[in-house]
């Protein structure tokens, strides 16, 4: 593999695309890129950050505990995130999968001890399918999971690498 193409992969594989608009989050750049991103967009009534910001509220109340986090402070959580799953690392994105017309990877705020209120120290941003997964198990959970099947699917590629290498 060339360095340019090996650079174009990389750049593929940290591609994000939020509101329809591509972004690459490459190295350096990554989370100034995405900071900007989300202020130029922050304000905007009709924003997936005011999305976020109406879901977080919406929580709040429903579980009953006091929203300690203002607007600004959601702000700069998810700026700090540099536009990634706290959790796993992926991307976040917008795109729907499958039939249920639900998009895995949008970012969504999860409240780390659910024992916990709604204050910044307490909120981290993670993939809505991560958050799901957490709120049925726990991060052990989702860990007892997550790395058998990575383990698999390595084995299966080094299997695969060996058959069509001849190794």
């Amino acid at each position: 593999m060339t360095e340019q193409s090996a650079s174009a992969a990389v750049a593929l594989e940290t591609s994000c695309v939020i509101d329809d608009a591509p972004v690459c989050w490459i190295a350096d750049f990554a989370e100034e890129r995405w900071a900007r991103h989300v202020r130029s967009v922050a304000y905007n009534r009709k924003s997936w950050v005011r999305s976020l910001w109406a879901q977080l509220v919406s929580g709040a109340a429903c579980a009953g505990h006091p929203l300690e986090v203002s607007f600004d402070q959601a702000v700069d959580l998810i700026e700090r995130s540099a536009g990634r799953c706290a959790v796993s690392g992926i991307c976040f994105s917008t795109d729907i999968f499958g039939r249920s017309g639900i998009a895995p990877f949008r970012p969504t705020f999860d409240r780390i001890d659910p024992q916990r209120g709604f204050g910044a120290d307490n909120l981290a941003l993670v993939c809505a399918y991560v958050n799901d997964a957490l709120s049925r198990a726990s991060n052990g959970g989702l860990r007892k999971i997550a790395v058998p099947w990575i383990a698999r699917r390595m084995q299966a590629s080094c299997e695969a690498c060996a058959v069509l290498y001849g190794e």
